[in-house]
């Protein structure tokens, strides 16, 4: 290369030769230097494209080959791999010269996707739409899909726009996006909401290289750090001063959440051939359907049907008249309806801020804490094993069980202890010391 005798003044000629076979002849860099935003120039120096401003380099190339008067453009090998250096591009490029020159040049071969195709807001469109034959076909939740097209709608196509894919080379522009977003009110998304965000755009990228639209993954951020959640729980008078709020019409399905500590989709899900009371000993509910979003599905969330032991006070709120396939828990002055996870949310939220009005409180609980959370550490704390209330909840793994139910250690050491007062406890230290 130093060699080689080239003209100083001599910048990016289509039709520059250096007479030793070297040319950049039908060769293009794509894009712009990241810092300035200026074209790439040819640098006869360094035998490449560059910013002479900033050193920094293209990272795409195109090259344009002319055939009986048409001219057709790549910027990817013929094996679909990214042209990504000045080498590569001038390598292909030689290649379809020598087989134009041997009249073996086949145009169908040669031609590629036209940069639309590669956009990233068609594409991401593609995608979603894959995902929603997949929940059409029950293999991907109903509550999932609709996520995805709200984070398309307000984070990724507004980031990314109509850039073509193969340009994405990491997703820095994506995180300092997302990190600057604002939701209504002013408050920043949480970091389990860009989490969310950021393993669905990893999962779209890896679907774009699974299609072949991109030849390999963006370099993606560090995994965004979660902290643990510690769910919050009440005690069973809590919950039971909470009912006292609750109207009459509502009362049965707070009660069953309360007691039976199952989720809140599943309840609203529970029709009459679930509730086994015309066989002895008439205290069973067998779980085989649940809510996902607004549509039934004919299966838990687990994907297993499991079968609980009824408390009795929640076997006290059924109807007494249940048909086999009507909803056990309904509400509605005129047409009787299941509930709607909206619909119980809104009545929760209303029933929270009554208690606290009453009882002079500041609680602060979500209704899956309050039911499902509560009623696994409630249970754990009387004495059943972690194991037992795994198979209760129908959970694969015990680590999901351990997240729903919390020891209260304090609790569990006070019971071991005696109770004794604190002139007995000064007595038994000064009995210790001697």
């Amino acid at each position: 290369m130093n060699n080689l005798t080239i003209q100083p003044d001599k910048t990016y000629n289509p039709e520059y030769s250096n007479g030793l076979g070297f040319s950049v002849k039908g060769i293009r860099p794509e894009g712009y230097c990241p810092k300035c935003k200026k074209p790439f120039k040819f640098n006869s120096r360094k035998m490449s494209f560059l910013c002479k401003t900033h050193l920094t380099v293209p990272q795409r190339f195109m090259i344009d080959i002319y055939y009986n008067g048409k001219r057709i453009r790549r910027g990817t090998t013929l094996d679909g791999e990214t042209l990504r250096t000045f080498a590569q591009a001038h390598a292909l490029y030689m290649q379809a010269e020598e087989e134009k020159k041997h009249k073996k040049f086949d145009p169908a071969k040669w031609r590629a996707k036209g940069k639309i195709e590669y956009s990233f807001d068609m594409l991401i469109c593609k995608w979603h739409s894959s995902k929603e034959e997949l929940m059409n076909n029950n293999k991907r939740a109903p509550s999932y899909v609709p996520k995805l097209r709200t984070y398309m709608r307000n984070f990724f196509e507004p980031c990314y726009g109509n850039r073509d894919v193969r340009e994405i080379f990491n997703l820095d522009e994506f995180t300092t996006f997302i990190s600057s977003y604002r939701q209504k009110g002013g408050q920043s998304i949480s970091l389990k909401y860009q989490k969310n965000l950021t393993d669905a755009l990893q999962s779209f990228f890896r679907w774009l290289l699974k299609k072949k639209y991109i030849t390999e993954l963006p370099d993606f951020p560090d995994p965004v750090e979660i902290p643990e959640h510690d769910p919050q729980t009440i005690t069973r008078d809590i919950q039971l001063k909470l009912l006292e709020c609750v109207s009459n019409e509502d009362k049965p399905i707070f009660t069953w959440l309360f007691y039976q500590g199952c989720r809140p989709g599943e309840a609203r899900a529970l029709m009459g051939d679930c509730i086994l009371t015309q066989i002895e000993p008439r205290d069973a509910v067998k779980y085989k359907r649940t809510f996902s979003g607004s549509q039934l599905k004919e299966r838990t969330k687990t994907k297993n049907i499991r079968y609980n032991y009824i408390y009795p006070e929640a076997r006290a709120v059924l109807p007494e008249i249940i048909h086999t396939y009507s909803f056990v828990f309904t509400h509605g002055k005129i047409a009787k309806k299941p509930y709607s996870a909206a619909h119980l949310n809104k009545i929760f939220r209303k029933v929270l801020e009554q208690f606290n009005e009453k009882h002079n409180t500041d609680l602060r609980i979500e209704l899956y804490e309050a039911t499902k959370h509560s009623f696994g550490t409630q249970k754990v704390n009387e004495g059943i094993s972690i194991h037992e209330l795994k198979e209760w909840y129908g959970h694969s793994k015990i680590e999901m069980t351990e997240k729903y139910a919390k020891v209260n250690i304090v609790d569990v050491f006070r019971k071991h202890d005696k109770v004794v007062s604190i002139e007995q406890a000064k007595t038994r230290l000064n009995r210790d010391r001697q």
